[in-house]
């Protein structure tokens, strides 16, 4: 039985020491060729893809610092581990999408310390310029700047989602990243066209974790619906300890299924906690010419958040966000107005969902409306949080204070506007206008 068992310990050595052996590192770098092994740093191949195509599952492709200009997207491969050293940048010339995920992955692979610059795409249905990532990858202290989608002219019926970073699918870790200047733009108001997540777009089940959010935006000029300038999140997505300042949502057009929500942030199911949400905007402006009997606007707001559906948003600091409403009538029209407002946050829950507001600050945000014309129904407001409920929400141990709501129609609840509501302990104080509440 001894020798037995010493034969076991071998065997299992020989194997934990094949496996270790096993695994390679291939190097790239600016002045590489394709044709060199890549085994070591003298025989670094030129292009990333070239690395990752001769790698297998648990080897590494160590990239050196550099600018690679490139003229179609890394498609990444299961198990194969991409990292750069400092100042990786993957240029895409603004022509191309710079990473690409064909599959679903099984095994986590790991995507660090890259810098994803200049990605395009123009396309009826875009998803993903900086890069489009499915399940299980681990980003880690990657930079996504100035990646672009662009509606095309006469699309029809078209949507962009997540011009720096779009993941489809579930089981991926966004770590220590930033997103900064990244941006969906539809330029023709013959379009409708729906944009979505202009710095990220998550569709469910993902983590984003130490990450900040900056002056990505939303352009849309389309008869269409425009949601979360920073990030978009979709069921069951968690964004912890996050910076998400300046970003913002432009749209201008006509009213009808025109729609704009969450400046900074769009949670539809998901959380938002410890994070800090600043200085994001929501500017609406809407001009009717139409000859019809009347006018409605409804679901737009959330300066700063919109929280959908069963979305949580706890321990967050929601300050210096804005909501600027304007809107242009033809003489003698009347306009409905149901569901507007929130310059920090606007929620909304569904029948069967219940949203939760908990232990947030919310402070210094604005919202601010112009209507030219008629107004029949006046359901808007909220300089703080804007709260309009079927399935109630729940506002708890919130510190609300400083905020603003002007306007000659809706400059109501400068604290809250709230409808439907549940709410326990939210202490406000110095809001001008104070609180608006509608059974």
């Amino acid at each position: 039985m001894k020798t037995l068992g010493k034969l076991l310990v071998v065997v299992i050595l020989l194997c934990t020491g094949f496996a270790a052996q096993a695994a390679t590192t291939y190097y790239v770098a600016t002045t590489g060729n394709d044709s060199n092994s890549g085994t070591s740093a003298t025989q670094a191949k030129r292009t990333i893809q070239a690395a990752i195509d001769v790698a297998a599952m648990g080897d590494v492709v160590q990239v050196a610092a550099g600018t690679y200009l490139l003229d179609s997207a890394i498609v990444l491969k299961e198990g194969v581990n991409l990292r750069g050293a400092s100042s990786v940048i993957l240029d895409g010339q603004d022509k191309t999408r710079i990473i690409f995920q064909a599959s679903n992955f099984s095994t986590n692979t790991l995507v660090e310390g890259l810098v994803i610059v200049h990605g395009f795409l123009e396309d009826k249905n875009a998803r993903g310029a900086g890069a489009f990532l499915r399940s299980n990858v681990t980003l880690r202290s990657c930079s996504f700047r100035e990646n672009k989608i662009s509606a095309q002219l006469n699309s029809g019926a078209g949507s962009g989602k997540g011009a720096g970073l779009y993941l489809d699918s579930k089981d991926n870790r966004i770590e220590n990243c930033t997103f900064e200047s990244n941006g969906i733009t539809n330029s023709f108001e013959e379009n409708t066209y729906t944009a979505m997540g202009a710095g990220l777009y998550s569709s469910g089940g993902n983590t984003v974790v130490s990450s900040h959010f900056s002056q990505n935006e939303i352009i849309n000029a389309g008869n269409g619906s425009s949601y979360g300038g920073g990030v978009y999140a979709l069921s069951q997505t968690e964004i912890n300890s996050c910076t998400i300042n300046q970003n913002s949502i432009t749209k201008t057009g006509a009213l009808a299924g025109s729609v704009a929500q969450g400046g900074g942030v769009h949670l539809n199911s998901s959380m938002l906690k410890n994070s800090t949400i600043s200085k994001n905007i929501v500017a609406y402006t809407a001009e009717e010419s139409s000859d019809a009997a009347s006018f409605a606007s409804s679901d737009i707001g959330g300066g700063g958040v919109y929280a959908n559906f069963s979305a949580t948003v706890y321990k967050n600091n929601i300050g210096d966000n804005k909501f600027d409403y304007t809107v242009t009538l033809p003489s003698g029209k009347m306009l409905s107005v149901n569901r507007v407002g929130g310059g920090g946050l606007m929620c909304y829950s569904g029948n069967a969902s219940r949203a939760s507001i908990v232990s947030n600050a919310i402070y210094n945000n604005k919202f601010t409306e112009t209507i030219t014309g008629g107004v029949s129904v006046k359901n808007g407001g909220g300089g703080g949080i804007y709260a309009s409920n079927v399935g109630h929400t729940t506002i708890d141990s919130c510190m609300v204070y400083s905020n603003a709501a002007s306007g000659t129609n809706l400059g109501q609840g400068g604290g809250m506007y709230l409808t439907k509501m549940t709410m326990v302990n939210a202490v406000h104080t110095g809001n001008i206008n104070a609180v608006r509440c509608d059974v």
